[in-house]
């Protein structure tokens, strides 16, 4: 299983409010208006931290967005989906254009 929604969680007797109570991290941040962002985050199921929650569970997963404010926080409501994620490295290459140095500037610097 590799989504899991707030309703499956209760068919299959997961809290889950306890899934999203403390956050790995966040994976991502878009400004909204103000001090409130869009944002999404990653959290951990184990055995340390749900040992309740079947192992097939375990791993990270990913919240859907929701509405973050840096004064009032969030509603846990929001979140209504958690999807399987797991950490990537991604190389980038970059194009640009670069000057150059005529041979008289290279003898200056």
């Amino acid at each position: 299983m590799n989504k899991l929604t707030r309703k499956e969680a209760l068919e299959l007797g997961i809290d889950f409010d306890l899934l999203i109570d403390d956050f790995y991290c966040h994976s991502s941040d878009k400004h909204r208006r103000e001090s409130s962002f869009y944002r999404t985050s990653i959290t951990e199921i184990s055995e340390r931290w749900q040992p309740d929650v079947d192992r097939s569970f375990d791993g990270f997963w990913e919240t859907n967005s929701y509405v973050w404010d840096d004064v009032y926080g969030y509603d846990t409501t929001d979140i209504c989906e958690l999807t399987r994620v797991e950490l990537r490295t991604r190389t980038v290459e970059i194009k640009e254009w670069i000057k150059i140095k005529t041979d008289n500037e290279s003898t200056r610097n």
